[in-house]
């Protein structure tokens, strides 16, 4: 720890996940640039919608090398921004001595319980209960013990001053960080796959981008390098007017040629940036260019819909490639594309991978449009139909699956219904077609250990064991954090940092907790499974009656008895 208190708590997981979060959305980079290239030889065109521009990592990148000529990574400066500020050089040997007593105390407690529980025990008419009880007590005795001795190695260690191995530990990750391989920035990597300026256009907040230049003799076009260039005005004309727009800039602004001028108009209240915006909107809807990114900032006031006063009439392909925090947003991003006075409605493409981590980002943005009444079920009178239903994990259900699966991995035991040989099963099947080589089914014994190891690698092990005791019930039916205990949020957060095939795993057997909870509830009738339409071949009413008036505002509570037919087919 520094002295700045930045520790493994502090920080540390928040740029994990957005580590992670470039990471997922760099994997998906190829098969977008494919689908949209698809559509457009269905005779469409594509909106993508991300929220993250890259353009503080570009500047930061460019405040180190001017010259620069490749795609700058944003998880590259995320990283080496945090080595920077959070890697510590000098030891704090009196945060340590605090973090000692605390561990010691909080041993005493946890040793003390453990005799009441062995003394209660004895005489307990549950043997089994007892027995659970005194297994995660056990499992948090070890843990904190554990935690304590290297606490007290640190202390030893610790003398105020600069740490010389920490220093040359520091440049050497620092190092190795600038040479290990990671994905550019992937709105500056998407519009080069697609074209370039002259074939995308954007409407984002940022000013600058890097563009590649024309290949010199012998070159191929791929490996001709990247240019830092400002936004203007020409980028807005369209692959067909590109020898108009290379006039332009040499010709300088305000140069009108076959009709198109070239230079920006000024427009009073709106700010450079936005005009660019407006620019690149009408090039899309004219149909100049076929292919629009746009991002949080380009998500309200601009129509990208198939108007049918517009040039550009074919279908929409919206593909949201990152999803944002704000439920509102997310309605806000996916209504740009579905408006009214449209001759074609978009199609929807939600680009998610695999990995049990980045449902994540969909639980955060499916839990919100609950929490604000949106139709997230596939419902005929949502706006864009998209179902985001199945990702909220962030629900009452989703803490009791989360409170089941930490505690069955403290005591080493299963969960009820939950078919643990079909998850080890299924593990061994995807591990085999992803590696090519024949992976064997693994026992339940090893299942558990393996699970075991997520759960410690996820820094949940003490919540593991407050779970194992039987946590605060109150706290599943909200998803808060009670004492002790993890959320759902923390655990998908954490769940992004595992290896691929160990995230999986994990995931897998939470979903099959969520999946068994579930179930059991709805065979005892206590599953609420939301607001929903009924179908059947008829329906009537068959009683209208008031159950309740109220004395102050006279308003009435009334209970509709409905006949409900369904025709059943042999």
């Amino acid at each position: 720890e520094n002295k700045t208190g930045a520790g493994k708590g502090s920080g540390g997981f928040g740029v994990q996940q957005r580590l992670f979060q470039q990471l997922c959305i760099a994997s998906k980079i190829p098969q977008v640039v494919a689908l949209a290239r698809k559509a457009l030889a269905e005779g469409r065109c594509v909106v993508i919608g991300l929220q993250t521009t890259g353009e503080s990592a570009l500047l930061a990148e460019l405040s180190r090398d001017l010259t620069m000529s490749h795609l700058p990574s944003s998880c590259r400066v995320m990283l080496r921004q945090h080595i920077g500020a959070t890697f510590p050089t000098e030891l704090d040997g009196t945060a340590l001595q605090k973090q000692k007593i605390k561990l010691q105390e909080g041993l005493a407690e946890v040793l003390d319980s453990i005799l009441k529980a062995r003394r209660a025990s004895d005489a307990a008419s549950d043997p089994t209960a007892a027995a659970v009880e005194l297994a995660g007590l056990n499992a948090r005795h070890e843990h904190m013990r554990r935690e304590l001795i290297h606490v007290e190695q640190q202390c030893e260690a610790a003398a105020g001053g600069p740490c010389n191995v920490c220093v040359v530990t520091k440049a050497r990750l620092l190092q190795d960080l600038e040479h290990l391989p990671l994905p550019p920035s992937a709105l500056d990597w998407l519009i080069d796959e697609l074209g370039g300026p002259d074939a995308v256009a954007e409407m984002t907040g940022r000013k600058g981008r890097m563009v590649r230049t024309r290949p010199r003799a012998g070159q191929l076009p791929s490996e001709a390098p990247f240019l830092f260039v400002q936004r203007q005005p020409s980028d807005a004309l369209g692959s067909a007017n590109q020898e108009i727009a290379a006039l332009a800039g040499r010709t300088g602004a305000g140069t009108t040629m076959c009709g198109k001028t070239a230079s920006m108009m000024s427009v009073s209240g709106i700010d450079e940036t936005e005009q660019l915006n407006v620019l690149e909107r009408k090039a899309f809807q004219d149909g100049r260019k076929l292919i629009a990114i746009i991002s949080d900032a380009a998500s309200t006031g601009i129509s990208l819909h198939a108007d049918s006063r517009v040039g550009n009439q074919r279908r929409r392909v919206h593909v949201t490639l990152e999803l944002p925090w704000s439920a509102d947003k997310a309605v806000q991003q996916l209504g740009r594309s579905h408006r009214s006075n449209q001759t074609s409605a978009p199609v929807y493409v939600l680009a998610q991978t695999e990995l049990g981590g980045e449902v994540r980002f969909a639980a955060a943005v499916a839990k919100r449009l609950q929490m604000m009444g949106a139709l997230t079920r596939g419902d005929r009178r949502a706006a864009s139909g998209a179902d985001l239903s199945q990702f909220n994990y962030d629900s009452a259900w989703g803490k009791k699956a989360l409170t089941a699966l930490l505690a069955s991995v403290a005591k080493g035991t299963m969960t009820p219904d939950v078919d643990y040989t079909a998850i080890a099963k299924s593990h061994a099947e995807s591990e085999t077609q992803a590696s090519g080589v024949t992976v064997p089914e693994m026992r339940l014994t090893e299942l558990h250990a393996v699970l075991r190891k997520g759960v410690e690698l996820m820094g949940f092990m003490d919540e593991a064991a407050g779970a194992a005791m039987g946590g605060d019930e109150s706290t599943a039916a909200t998803g808060a954090k009670a004492k002790g205990g993890a959320t759902v949020k923390q655990f998908l957060t954490r769940l992004l940092g595992l290896r691929v095939e160990l995230q999986q795993l994990v995931f897998a057997t939470f979903q099959a907790t969520l999946d068994a909870l579930i179930a059991s509830a709805i065979k005892e009738g206590k599953y609420d499974a939301g607001v929903g339409d009924i179908v059947a071949t008829s329906i009537g009413k068959t009683s209208d009656e008031v159950v309740w008036t109220d004395p102050v505002s006279r308003s009435v509570t009334r209970l509709i008895m409905l006949e409900v037919i369904s025709r059943i087919y042999a």
